[in-house]
């Protein structure tokens, strides 16, 4: 029994040496303090067995070394006694401790379902002190609160706050002050086995009191000097306690304000703030940290990141380059009950989590403490649940860069004809998006699209994200024709004339036009117009009247035509009517072409021309292009829709502002002869001279046309074995047929002549190398009245060929984009990508590829094409995405020339398989090649094709057209489509070499390509106008007479 006393006296001896050399460096008046101290009355009993003063060896300071570690990950949160729990009654008694406990608790649960691992306890608060240093006295509220943390197995760390400490010590002299300071900060240490102790209220001031001292103890280096040297010793003194009685407990500084501004000190901060630690505080917390003061900072963010005089990033990095120097960590500190209130930057919901995403980028960054646990409680706008997805690997990074961000409609209040409206957008998916109070999602291409019937009247929508909010209000008014056309006047047009009828009225109405007393269905066009933006409900009706045979000397007055247009609702139909222009059949003339009007000359090459015999604005494949010098007769001038037109004698009609009008003129004696028929690299370049530069029309042989919503142009295939060019106003041909080199798009050039009325036209039949291997044509004047035309190379396979891709809509300017149709996604993002990856694997596929940047550069639609002319392109691929109901699915593409046909045709089919099996699991999805009139597909010297590569409204086909993966077999489709269509070729159109032909007559030119033509001179022929030698004919050589219908109304 003896013994067992004996070695725990041994024991108890052990621990107050150990205790004696740790308070061994404090004041003497510390020590003296301590040793009357319940501690050492406690002991008393074993004090005789310590041997005496004389036998005792001198004491030597231990040296310190610590023994702590900070966790791999600090998530904490400030909590208050009486702020975060209660610990008194209503009355103002105190709670017992089972009371604190529950609310301690509740507060504890709130930290840990918000996946927080770390609790600081302000064991003071507006000076109120919530600890006590009493080893025998009663547990306070922060002891309670720290003893539940532990217990959790959360991390715990206590401030310390200096200031309150010294203004509850009673002791009169400045020493004793600080000497009981320390004592106290020793039995804090001891009262409280923390994880850390963070010390605060450090800063000194100019008062009665501190000047008093000031007087006393400090008189003669300055009072401010005097307030920095005694703030740094109470700092170091406090600190060295807290380590001298335990090495397990690090002792952190609370950073609250910059420790300067640059403007005060070089070495300060960017900031710009009115309170300085170190000027206004009395207190280098640089120093402090630099000498070793402090294991640890927790540096208070006061400021947002995009504050101007604090911003997070600015003294946040500071700080952390100065722990980094100091070698100590960093936490930091939340200011979170800022959140979405009208602090500078802190509007936003996501102003925390961005910070704390943003502190990971720091080097001595081990962890964020938000400030407030109340704040983070209320969960402001999401706030707290997005930093919880954050802390549990949940969130979307790049998602807290977006905003609530609509892309229909643009007008938030406006007035609408459409029944229905589309709402469009985007927003930061971290936090819920709210439509009328209700949640909506976002697809997997994280936008949202949906539409919303309209009501007659005000129509008031809402959406919430993130702290923004966005309210519509829509004026509904009901206008079932938007348009119609011809509208307005008179309107006077030739015999038979194809009078072209169109309304703009709402999908899925019944459409019809009476005129002269006849009805006439207008039918909705097929695919999306330029003229139409592709995301309205309404859409383009056309139909077709044809005037009856004109009177001579009697004009026909077929009234006004009158559009009917009925929409059918739930609620019932809606019926309106709208007048147009009056129309008149113009008198037959009792002379026809006397060739009395002014002369007509094209301005511009690739001059578009209209049928005269049609009123419509929308140009048609059967209508060659005209070059530049172009001459012809005027007839009339007429308007139609609006536009000014001269028709001409050769059958055309081509706008006012296209030509110069010169005075009349006889065009005389016109024969044509052979300058050239070569190859040009692998182009095919056919030279003719006139005495005039003549007008002429184009045609394809064997062609059949079908009419369909957007004309009749539609073709199933083109198998065309021969080209025929007809030309107007020749007197005669001085030329053979011609044969042409090896490699050329041509193998012969057959002459001819056709009677149509009273004007005599000639042909030149150009027989392809291969039926439907052509590959378009562009014609141009030179000086000395010599025409040529320049027809495409046709290759074989994409290796060498040049490709122009335009992806469609895009940049516009000013940092705006033409989304295109808005569906699931913006049509015009998925354009683009599919582009990018058409242009990449062309490239590998050997072509040339000049890909339209729609990304940064702004390109007018109407002009792509003609962009495009200047690299001399082979193909012209204009990608874009298709819209309609939910239920449209599938690939289709357009094209306007014939030739065009075969490219829309096999891409169409490559992509529509693609989307079958690769997308929707079915058979293919082709819809097919259709005619239409896009400006990107118009052109007639180089295949052009409009792509529409799925449907943004069809919610599997979208989330594809987003989807990298299915780009990429998109993109693999389209040029497989386009080898395809080279590959129909079984000749290479490289070669060089000259036709043969013989000139029968001379011709003032001089050729400026080699030829084989063997010319005899011969006297031109004296000027006659045409009508004076209508019975003139082509000399005999060889050919025979080709009497066939006027190709300008029956065109193939």
């Amino acid at each position: 029994m003896n013994k067992m006393i004996k070695m725990k006296k041994r024991k108890i001896l052990s621990v107050l040496a150990a205790i004696a050399m740790a308070v061994t460096a404090l004041p003497a008046d510390f020590l003296s303090v301590y040793a009357e101290s319940n501690v050492t009355e406690e002991y008393e009993e074993i004090i005789p067995d310590v041997q005496r003063d004389e036998e005792l060896d001198s004491f030597s300071q231990p040296e310190y070394s610590p023994m702590f570690s900070f966790p791999d990950e600090v998530r904490g949160v400030y909590i208050t006694p009486e702020k975060d729990f209660d610990i008194y009654d209503e009355n103002g008694d105190m709670l017992s401790e089972e009371d604190i406990l529950s609310g301690i608790n509740s507060a504890l649960d709130s930290a840990e379902n918000m996946s927080l691992n770390t609790v600081i306890i302000n064991t003071s608060y507006n000076g109120n002190v919530y600890f006590s240093t009493d080893m025998n006295g009663s547990t306070s509220p922060s002891e309670l609160c720290a003893q539940a943390a532990n217990e959790r197995g959360m991390f715990v760390y206590v401030t310390f706050d200096i200031g309150t400490v010294l203004s509850g010590i009673t002791e009169e002299t400045a020493k004793a002050r600080i000497d009981r300071l320390a004592l106290t900060a020793h039995e804090f240490t001891v009262k409280y086995p923390v994880d850390g102790i963070i010390l605060d209220g450090y800063y000194s001031s100019k008062d009665s009191s501190s000047f008093a001292d000031y007087m006393t103890n400090g008189s003669g280096i300055g009072y401010d000097n005097w307030l920095m040297d005694n703030g740094a010793y109470v700092f170091s003194l406090v600190s060295d306690a807290v380590r001298r009685t335990s090495n397990s407990v690090p002792v952190g500084i609370s950073i609250n304000d910059v420790w300067a501004n640059y403007t005060t000190n070089d070495e300060g901060s960017e900031t710009s703030v009115s309170f300085e630690a170190l000027t206004d505080g009395y207190a280098d917390t640089l120093g402090y940290i630099n000498s070793g003061y402090a294991d640890f900072i927790i540096v208070k963010a006061d400021g947002s990141l995009s504050s101007q005089s604090m911003p997070f990033e600015e003294v946040a990095g500071w700080w952390d380059r100065q722990a980094q120097s100091a070698g100590v960590p960093m936490m930091i500190d939340h200011i979170n009950e800022k959140i979405c209130t009208d602090s500078t930057g802190w509007g936003s919901p996501d102003e925390l989590v961005k910070q704390v995403i943003k502190a990971d980028d720091y080097s001595s960054y081990i962890g964020s403490i938000f400030n407030s646990l109340s704040a983070l409680d209320a969960n402001t706008e999401e706030s707290t649940s997005v930093l919880v997805k954050h802390y549990n690997d949940q969130i979307d990074r790049e998602g807290l860069n977006n905003e609530l961000e609509m892309t229909l409609p643009l007008a938030t209040t406006f007035k609408t004809e459409e029944p229905t409206v589309i709402f469009a957008g985007s927003f930061d998916p971290n936090f819920t998006i709210y439509f009328q109070g209700k949640p909506i999602e976002l697809n997997e291409a994280g936008r949202f699209y949906f539409n919303m019937d309209l009501d007659v009247g005000l129509n008031t929508f809402t959406f919430k994200n993130k702290g923004k909010t966005i309210t519509y209000k829509i004026t509904r008014t009901v206008n079932v024709l938007k348009s119609a056309e011809p509208s307005g006047g008179e309107m006077r047009i030739e015999e038979q004339s194809a009078v072209n009828l169109s309304v703009i009225a709402y999908k899925g109405s019944d459409v019809s036009a009476e005129i002269n007393g006849k009805s006439v269905t207008l039918s909705p066009v097929e695919g999306q117009t330029d003229e139409l933006d592709p995301n309205s409900n309404y859409t383009k009706y056309v139909g077709t009247y044809i005037a009856p045979a004109g009177i001579k000397g009697q004009d026909i007055d077929l009234g006004n035509v009158t559009f009917y247009g009925t929409y059918h609702t739930k609620t019932g139909d809606f019926n309106e009517s709208r007048t147009g222009c009056h129309i008149i059949v113009n008198a037959l003339a009792e002379i026809l072409n006397d060739y009395s009007g002014n002369l007509l000359q094209v301005k511009n090459d690739n001059t578009m021309v209209y049928d005269s015999k049609t009123t419509g604005t929308d140009p048609t494949p059967d209508m060659a292009r005209l070059p530049a010098g172009t001459l012809d007769y005027q007839v009339k001038t007429v308007t139609y829709s609006g536009t000014e037109y001269y028709l001409t004698n050769s059958g055309k009609r081509i706008k006012v502002s296209d030509v110069n009008v010169l005075d009349n003129s006889p065009l005389g004696s016109n024969p044509v002869s052979v300058v050239s028929a070569a190859k040009d690299g692998t182009d095919t370049v056919l030279k003719l001279h006139t005495n005039t530069k003549i007008p002429f029309a184009m045609s394809f042989n064997n062609l059949n046309c079908t009419s369909g919503g957007n004309g009749n142009y539609y073709i199933s295939s083109f198998n065309s074995d021969a080209l025929t060019i007809t030309f107007d106003y020749i007197t005669s041909v001085s030329a053979s047929d011609i044969t042409f080199p090896e490699s050329s798009v041509f193998t012969y050039g057959k002459w001819g002549t056709y009677e149509s009325g009273e004007l005599t036209k000639t042909t030149l039949t150009l027989s392809f190398r291969q039926a439907g291997i052509f590959g378009g044509v562009t014609s141009y004047y030179d000086d000395s009245n010599n025409l040529t035309f320049r027809f495409n190379g046709y290759r074989n396979s994409l290796d060498g060929a040049t490709v122009v891709v335009d992806p469609g809509h895009g940049y516009t300017g000013a940092d705006t984009f033409d989304p295109g149709a808005v569906g699931h996604i913006k049509e015009q993002e998925a354009n683009l990508a599919i582009a990018k990856l058409v242009e990449e694997k062309l490239k590998a596929a050997g072509a040339n590829v000049i890909r339209l940047k729609t990304e940064s550069e702004t390109y007018v639609t109407a002009q792509r094409a003609s962009y495009a002319r200047q690299y001399n392109p082979d193909l012209f691929l204009a990608i874009h995405c298709n819209s309609a109901g939910e239920d449209a699915k599938g690939a289709e593409a357009y094209y306007f020339t014939p030739f065009s046909q075969p490219l829309a045709d096999s891409i169409s089919k490559r992509v529509g398989a693609y989307l079958g099996s690769s997308v929707h699991g079915t058979g293919s999805l082709d819809r097919g090649e259709n005619y239409n009139y896009f400006f990107v597909t118009q052109q007639q010297d180089f295949p052009s094709v409009l792509i529409e590569c799925g449907f943004v409204t069809n919610y599997t086909e979208a989330m594809a057209l987003a989807n990298p993966t299915h780009q990429n077999g998109i993109a693999s489709a389209i040029v497989q489509g386009a080898s395809d269509f080279l590959a129909r070729c079984d000749y290479s159109c490289y070669g060089e070499g000259s036709g043969s032909f013989t000139n029968s007559g001379s011709y003032d030119s001089t050729p400026t390509e080699s030829s084989t033509s063997e010319n005899t001179a011969e006297e031109v022929p004296s000027e006659t106008t045409p009508s004076e030698t209508p019975e003139e004919t082509a000399p005999n050589i060889g050919f025979e007479y080709n009497p066939f219908s006027d190709p300008y109304n029956s065109y193939y």
